[in-house]
């Protein structure tokens, strides 16, 4: 105890120590009425024990128990040495800090801060001197030494009143509680200690926080410098790098903080622990910061200089030897890149793009890191187990089995730094950013080799081998903006279809010729250039001769198309020219249009096969030189003169619809109309007609509506009427007169028809948007989507008169379609015609009537929510919930907004509305998941019957004691109405170690005093703890760890105690004979912080004439609480001894008080009041010896009340078959059987049964039941009476129902002989219990084998067999068959068999 001894107090503690002592003793020594006027000072104290541990304050020289003398809390600022006057209140809550046991208001109280983590004494109970101070305080009683206390970061101000102890920045009451559970101070006392009301259980108890050590080492965290281990000091984790500041040394204040820390001397905020990955631990208490997966503590150093943890801190401050440097300096952390973040807040260390958690766990070097994010992290040190070595529960090792990163690291090349400090991984020269070959930003994905190793991983890769300079222009391919130089932009060119935006890759090849499109001058292999078809014929711009540096500077494109050509699209139509075989879609190929000079229909130049200079343009369609290479407009200069135009108007043929300009369109000149124009030559000249002006037609039509006059003639239809045709048979381009017509008066013009391909004759297949013209009478009357609104109304409407779903409800004047009826317009599961006759809305999928859902939900019903519940109809289908009820769904899929309606409701009737416990993030179904500060509504006579925190307090019952009804140790245990649950039980609310579901008083520590007695000299084992809330340490429901110590009493003899078995030992003095001697023990829980423990008395009287009162139980005693009396067989006397022997009552006397309804009479006996309700009662008596008045003992008689009744009940077994026939016993059948005495089933020998025979019925001695036999059936009754035979007037009478019943065969027989002569008798084919042969059939065949009947549901009535023919037989039906044998066939089924009955029957007359 080095640390308390009095050589170590500073002088003024000395003198005030002094000074207390001489008041001391001038109070003791002098008898006076009034105090003197010197001391008057003391008078508020002279009646106050602030600690209740028994000394005044006035004579206390340690009031608050704290273990700090007085004369140390005070520092005597008026120069009086008396911490009574002008006492100094560190932390200004109004209690001075002799009177407070938290002086610096930090929630850890002083006795724990005064003195050092290892070296930790707790308060023993005990003051041998009675001078206040704990005698684990003093060297020797009446030293007063108290404790020195520490100062850990000796900055002059002790721990107990530094609200920075370690001074790092962050409040002490911040570091002494775990980040999840952490409490600010809420600003109470309400017992007035001076420690906050959120650091105590219950005001008085004095608890304070018990100071968190997040890393397990020497020091808690509080006062532990790097808390984490990491080497980093918590001061600079603490803080970002930006606004990093280091301790300024100076404390205006004096309350521990470095004023860095505070806004202005006194504020007090400290440091706000930064959190950079936004996981459950602040950066000082995570071993991996920014979540990359590699520790702090590696990547805080050098990967060559790394030093790994010794494990040791000779200094104790937290700080682990091998990061101490010149003291106290911890790691400076590594800045790899230079920029932003220190290595260990660094997602890219080096700046390569690839993130440290791939490069750092990427050991089989194929960009994809081995070990990967999960989530969880079963250890707490803030290392995701994905990352952690083989142990995911192995606490803060900070450098996590990583000994040597330069080798245990993954490192491609093995040179500069492992790879997430390499910018050049693989060492080929090239850093890691530049072998983005498609710069997504991403080089995890660019593999040009495809062996599986990315390209910034493998240094056998030579990517400038794979970047050619296609068309020579200088600039290579992967930064030449057009590889091809046709003016046409890579980008335009590729499609896109992998999505990567990059051309080099999955790029398109349209005419498949092996050459992608942006390296193929002749993208459609038509002859033309792309670069020609790519503009337009008059506007055409020759590629410009630029040098080398020109391409550069233009990324490889020519200075005529910077920017990129926009390709024309002649037809408007399908693909652009370039890709466009036919470009003027007049069934003339370009290769034959744009190679045809002699207008023959053919072309001049035609394909090969071969590609010499390998530019994409075939060798037959080259000009002059066939491997002249990337000449992207090869030799045409001119392509308005350079190529074939026949009628020199509009523009060259390929792009010329009509090209002979004779107003007929090419595929009108299409003759035999086999899609080939180039075959076509009416005139027999030798140019096809689409060529020749001259020639037109070969068949005219006269009234332009693309049929020809003969096909009409054949058609039937008239030639001149432009709107009298087939549409199968236009053959011919119509006139523009016929296209500018409204044939079916649809509003849609005839060419915009075509156009649209609808039908032109057909009133109701048009487009809508195409309406130009006027609509006529008859189409504004009809109704083309049969939704009942016409056509008409429908414009007027602004509704489509084409779709049945659009529609306005109230313009409906016509008669729906049955194909409407059987429509959804909604997707609500109720046709149209449904919603009609349900009156409800067929346009809203909220309106309609359950019971009339015939379809599946569809459309506008799936993604509606009809409940506003935030779950979509057809998320509610899925999850099996009614889309009606906006409290019937699934969380989870709450995928859209709920209404205000729904926020507004209480689904689980917890008080809190839905829209709160969505802000909340609680959830609105549980109604026991929510914040009670939130509750705003009524809440539900459900949820407040439930007990939701499981402590056996219905909610509504923690409402009105205003305890917490989330909180399971916040109940008043009066209120337990419920059962509490198994979690509950489990719970050890006030940390005794025995668990609520065991513990007598579940919420408070508590030890009962115990009494005994001891022959002299002789050893007695009393188990104390059998009536404590302490648990022995051998029973196996023991959460803690007991220890039971003596701290008082008077007793001389030896004392032991076995925590093991919670007994006491003791063995008396020879001077303590016929007396009562005490034992005051204290027994703790040792397991929580501080210990929690309590305190009684034993009382042993030491006799050699000892007296034993042994407790009764009258459980098995009749007590009749009905008539009450004594209770007959019991007297508390029989098992009580003296001495060891039988006890005489005449040598004792007897004293109990009576209790509830039980009284113990002088006699020994227990008397039970009348009138008293069933249960277990119990009561106290105490016997004393007459010779020894002290030599007493109590014991505690149980008895069990019960009301003396008897009670037959009435009995009714028409449900049990009785044949009346044969009479007999009933089966199953007892009166006895639910018959009960005095609550329990009666036993028959303890009754008698009278009863007089009834009619058929008698019930006998046993209980049976008889019927006699040939009873008619009938229902009878039948009374009967039982008495207890050991009290024959105690009795009950009862009636006994019984039905009786008649067997009735179900069996199926076929008689065998029909005589069908109308006498009543037998005249056709009986079969017995036909009504039982289901679903039967009847054969019956002459010998020869001839059916001559057939018949099925035969039912003995009116479908018989009456001996006449019904089947093949050449007898008419009419007749009656022969006499003789005839054999039959009769299947049925019963009792779920298929059953065939064959046999023969005799016919006679």
């Amino acid at each position: 105890m080095d640390n308390i001894t009095p050589t170590k107090i500073q002088g003024k503690a000395a003198f005030g120590l002094t000074l207390i002592s001489a008041i001391l003793v001038f109070a003791l020594s002098s008898s006076f009425n009034t105090v003197p006027a010197e001391f008057t000072f003391a008078t508020a104290y002279t009646d106050t024990d602030t600690d209740n541990d028994g000394v005044k304050d006035l004579m206390d020289i340690d009031d608050d128990n704290d273990g700090i003398i007085d004369a140390i809390e005070d520092k005597n600022v008026d120069g009086d040495d008396d911490p009574l006057t002008n006492p100094t209140d560190t932390d200004n809550d109004g209690v001075p800090n002799h009177l407070d046991v938290d002086s610096d208001n930090d929630g850890i109280i002083d006795n724990v801060e005064a003195q050092s983590t290892h070296g930790y004494i707790p308060l023993s109970g005990i003051d041998s001197d009675g001078n206040g101070l704990d005698d684990n305080y003093e060297e020797t009683p009446g030293d007063c030494g108290g404790l020195v206390p520490i100062d850990s970061d000796l900055d002059s101000y002790a721990d107990y009143l530094d609200i920075d102890s370690d001074n790092d920045g962050i409040l002490d009451n911040v570091e002494a509680q775990t980040t999840a559970d952490f409490q600010a101070p809420c600003g109470m006392d309400s017992d007035g200690n001076g420690l906050d009301d959120h650091y105590e259980e219950t005001p008085g108890s004095c608890g304070g926080l018990v100071p968190v050590n997040t890393d397990s080492d020497l020091q808690p965290d509080y006062r532990d410098i790097d808390s984490d281990n990491d080497g980093i000091l918590d001061n600079v984790e603490a803080q970002t790098t930006a606004d990093f500041q280091p301790p300024c040394g100076m404390d205006s204040d004096g309350n521990g903080l470095d004023d860095h820390y505070e806004s202005t001397p006194g504020a007090g905020e400290g440091l706000h622990p930064i959190n950079s990955d936004n996981d459950p631990n602040p950066d000082f208490r995570d071993i991996d910061s920014e979540n990359d997966g590699l520790p702090d503590n590696i990547e805080a150093q050098t990967t060559s200089g790394y030093t790994l943890p010794s494990g040791m801190d000779d200094d104790k401050d937290g700080l682990d030897n091998a990061y101490e440097g010149s003291g106290d300096q911890g790691i400076t952390p590594e800045n790899t890149d230079g920029t932003d973040e220190p290595d260990y807040l660094d997602t890219d260390t080096d700046n390569d793009l690839v993130p440290d958690n791939n490069e750092g766990n990427d050991f089989d070097f194929d960009g994809i890191p081995d070990q990967t994010f999960t989530g969880t992290d079963t250890d707490g040190d803030g290392l995701d187990d994905g990352y952690e070595g083989s142990d995911v529960n192995d606490g803060y090792i900070v450098n996590d089995e990583i000994t040597n990163p330069a080798t245990d690291l993954p490192d491609t090349d093995g040179m500069d730094d492992v790879n997430y400090r390499d910018l050049d991984d693989d060492g080929d020269g090239l850093d890691t950013p530049d072998e983005d070959t498609n710069e997504d930003g991403d080089p995890t994905n660019d593999d040009t080799s495809g062996d599986g190793t990315p390209d910034y991983l493998d240094p056998d890769v030579n990517t400038s081998s794979t970047d050619p300079d296609t068309d020579g222009d200088g600039v290579k391919d992967s930064a030449d903006l057009d590889d091809d130089n046709d003016g046409l932009l890579d980008t335009e060119e590729d499609p896109n279809l992998d999505n990567d935006d990059n051309p080099l890759t999955n790029p398109l090849d349209s005419d498949n010729d092996g050459f992608p499109n942006h390296l193929d001058i002749d993208s459609d292999n038509d002859g033309l250039p792309d670069n020609i078809e790519a503009q337009t014929t008059s506007g055409y711009i020759l590629p410009n001769d630029d040098d080398e540096a020109t391409y550069v500077s233009n990324d490889g494109v020519n200075s005529a198309y910077i920017g990129g050509l926009t390709p024309q699209n002649t037809d408007g139509t399908d693909e652009p020219d370039y890709l466009d075989t036919d470009t003027d879609n007049d069934l003339v190929p370009d290769n034959i249009e744009g190679n045809d000079f002699d207008f023959n229909g053919e072309p001049d130049q035609t394909f090969t096969g071969v590609d010499t200079d390998e530019d994409g343009l075939d060798d037959g369609y080259e000009g002059s030189d066939i491997n002249d290479g990337f000449i992207v407009n090869d030799e045409i200069t001119d392509p308005a003169t350079d190529l074939p135009d026949t009628d020199g108007t509009e523009d060259v043929n390929y792009r010329d619809f009509d090209d002979d300009g004779d107003g007929i369109g090419t595929p009108d000149e299409d003759a035999n109309g086999d899609g080939d124009p180039t075959n076509d030559d009416c005139s027999g000249d030798g140019t096809p007609d689409y060529l020749d002006p001259e020639t037109t037609t070969c068949d005219p039509d006269t009234d332009g509506d693309g049929v020809t006059d003969d096909d009409e003639v054949a058609d039937e239809t008239d030639p001149t009427d432009p709107c009298d045709f087939v549409l199968a048979s236009q053959t011919v381009t119509p006139s523009d007169d016929w296209n500018n017509l409204d044939c079916d008066g649809d509003g849609v013009t005839n060419g915009d028809e075509v156009s649209d391909a609808t039908d032109p004759l057909d009133s109701c297949e048009f487009v809508l948007a195409s309406q130009t013209v006027t609509t006529t009478t008859d189409w504004d009357n009809l109704d083309c989507d049969g939704d009942g609104v016409t056509n008409g109304n429908e414009v007027t409407d602004g509704t489509d008169p084409s779709d049945s779903c659009d529609f306005l409800l109230a313009s409906q004047t016509v008669t729906p379609t049955d194909d409407w009826n059987s429509l959804d317009c909604d997707g609500d599961g109720v046709t149209n015609s449904d919603e009609v006759s349900d009156e409800t809305d067929p346009l809203d999928p909220c309106d309609f009537n359950l019971d009339s859902v015939t379809l599946a939900p569809s459309g506008d019903y799936l993604v509606a929510d009809c409940d506003g519940d935030g779950v979509t109809n057809g998320d509610e289908a899925t999850d099996g919930t009614d889309p009606l009820d906006s409290c019937d769904f699934v969380l989870a899929s709450q995928t859209v907004t709920t209404t205000t309606d729904w926020n507004n409701l209480d689904c689980d009737g917890d008080g809190v509305t839905n829209g709160d416990e969505i802000a909340d993030v609680t959830d609105p179904l549980d109604p026991c998941d929510f914040i009670l500060a939130n509750q705003t509504v009524a809440t539900s006579d459900e949820w407040e019957i439930l007990d939701c925190d499981g402590d056996g307090v219905t909610n509504v019952d923690e409402i009105i004691d205003a305890t917490d009804p989330l909180d399971p140790c916040d109940l008043l245990l009066a209120s337990q109405t419920v059962t509490s649950s198994e979690e509950w039980n489990l719970l050890d609310c006030d940390s005794d170690g025995n668990p609520n579901g065991t513990d007598p008083n579940p919420l408070t520590a508590t030890a009962v005093d115990d009494s005994g007695t001891a022959l002299p000299l002789a050893e007695t084992v009393i188990n104390i703890l059998e009536n404590d809330d302490y648990l022995p340490n051998n029973d196996p429901n023991n959460l803690g760890i007991t220890t039971i110590t003596r701290i008082g009493g008077d007793a001389t003899g030896i004392v032991s105690f076995d925590a093991e078995t919670g007994e006491l030992s003791y063995t008396p003095s020879a001077s303590e004979n016929n007396t009562n001697v005490t034992i005051i023990y204290e027994v703790c829980n040792t397991v929580p912080e501080p210990d929690v423990c309590a305190s009684a008395t034993v009382t042993i009287f030491v006799t050699d004439n000892p007296i034993d009162a042994v407790d009764d139980d009258f459980s098995e005693l009749l007590a009749d609480g009905t008539a009450g009396g004594v209770i007959e067989g019991g007297n508390i006397f029989d098992n009580d001894t003296l001495n060891g022997e039988a006890l005489d009552p005449a040598d004792v006397t007897l004293t109990s008080n009576p209790t509830g309804p039980l009284t113990i009479n002088p006699d020994g006996t227990v008397s039970v009041a009348p009138e008293t309700a069933p249960g277990i009662y119990t009561i106290d008596y105490t016997i004393c010896e007459i010779a020894n008045s002290i030599n007493c003992d109590t014991a505690t008689v149980t008895v069990k009340v019960i009301m003396i009744t008897i009670d037959a009940v009435d009995d009714d077994y028409s449900d049990v078959f009785i044949d009346g026939e044969d009479g007999g016993i009933l089966p199953d059948s007892n009166v006895l059987d639910n018959d009960t005495l005095n609550g329990l089933a009666v036993i028959p020998g303890d009754v008698t049964i009278t009863s007089t025979p009834t009619g058929p019925l008698t019930v006998n001695v046993d209980g049976t039941i008889s019927v006699a036999p040939d009873t008619p059936t009938g229902s009878y009754s039948i009374e009967y009476t039982i008495c207890e035979n050991e009290n024959p007037t105690n009795c009950d009478t009862a009636t006994v129902v019984v039905l009786v019943s008649e067997t009735i065969s179900t069996a199926i027989e076929v008689n065998q002989l029909v005589t069908p002569n109308n006498d009543g008798r037998n005249d056709f084919l009986f079969i017995n219990g036909v009504e039982n042969a289901l679903n039967n059939s009847l054969k019956i065949f002459n010998r020869w084998g001839v059916a001559v009947y057939e018949g099925s549901n035969y039912n003995n009535q009116n479908n018989v067999f009456d001996g006449r023919s019904r089947g093949r037989s050449t007898i008419s039906a009419e007749d009656y068959l022969p006499s003789g044998v005839y054999f039959y066939i009769f299947e049925y089924e019963k009792d779920q068999e298929n059953i065939s009955a064959t046999g023969y029957l005799y016919i006679s007359k």
